[in-house]
């Protein structure tokens, strides 16, 4: 039986290996099991296309989820910072702060990583 954790591993393995038409079957198998919506597989499935550098099908992956939680939203802002697109990864930790899924309070560890992350891939030339 095909549950989510069983796929989560199909995901996983399919990641590893980067190959694209494995990622894109693993993610068809998600989508025929019923599990889209699965917020852990949604999360897997973009971190699983931003490690093959397909930002393209990540942000699909991305808007497919109904409710991003805070794995969701962390694998999409990774996933352009990584590839270069510092000002969209940029957009993104923006609009999760105004999502509610951040509390307020100013020293929360996610507060820090995103940008910091950016600064770090713009070589550290301005302040974060």
């Amino acid at each position: 039986m095909l549950n989510e954790f069983v796929l989560n591993g199909v995901v996983t393995a399919c990641s590893g290996l980067g190959e694209l038409r494995a990622a894109q079957q693993a993610h068809c198998l998600v989508f025929k099991s019923g599990h889209l919506f699965d917020l852990f597989l949604g999360s897997g499935i973009v971190n699983m296309y931003s490690h093959m550098g397909d930002l393209e099908s990540a942000f699909a992956a991305f808007e497919d989820l109904e409710n991003p939680g805070l794995a969701s939203w962390a694998a999409i802002i990774k996933a352009y910072a990584s590839e270069g697109h510092v000002e969209r990864a940029m957009d993104f930790f923006r609009k999760l702060h105004g999502t509610g899924l951040i509390p307020s309070m100013p020293y929360h560890p996610f507060s820090l990583v995103a940008p910091l992350l950016v600064w770090l891939r713009l070589g550290c030339k301005s302040t974060p």
